[in-house]
């Protein structure tokens, strides 16, 4: 069980490595973000994540109303994971289906 819960993700503590918006009025973009918290193999070896991109941001929104904060390079923020695949509503905007069978994967981060 032990084993299983290791693979689970749930958040992290993240940097950002590149952001697609510079704060302009348009829709909110996505970041590139690497995981700050290692890993330990059963060996006691250090293995470091790797990058994660494409990862929508949080814009707080109401309607067409929105506050712009964007992302810069080098933020600090937490990374949140999926419980299932969120793809099709990452790439529809809209209620879906999950993409795969995927669960709490890396792939389905949402930075906050």
């Amino acid at each position: 069980m032990r084993r299983f819960m290791d693979s689970v993700r749930i958040a992290t503590i993240v940097r950002v490595l590149a952001v697609t918006n510079d704060g302009g009025v348009s829709p909110g973009g996505t970041v590139d973000i690497h995981p700050l918290v290692q890993q330990t193999d059963g060996e006691g070896n250090v293995i470091s994540l790797p990058p994660v991109y494409g990862v929508p941001y949080m814009r707080v929104q109401g309607g067409t109303n929105a506050v712009i904060l964007d992302p810069q390079v080098g933020d600090l923020g937490i990374a949140l994971f999926g419980d299932r695949d969120l793809s099709t509503v990452v790439s529809t905007k809209d209620m879906g289906p999950p993409g795969s069978a995927r669960r709490n994967s890396l792939a389905d981060a949402l930075y906050i």
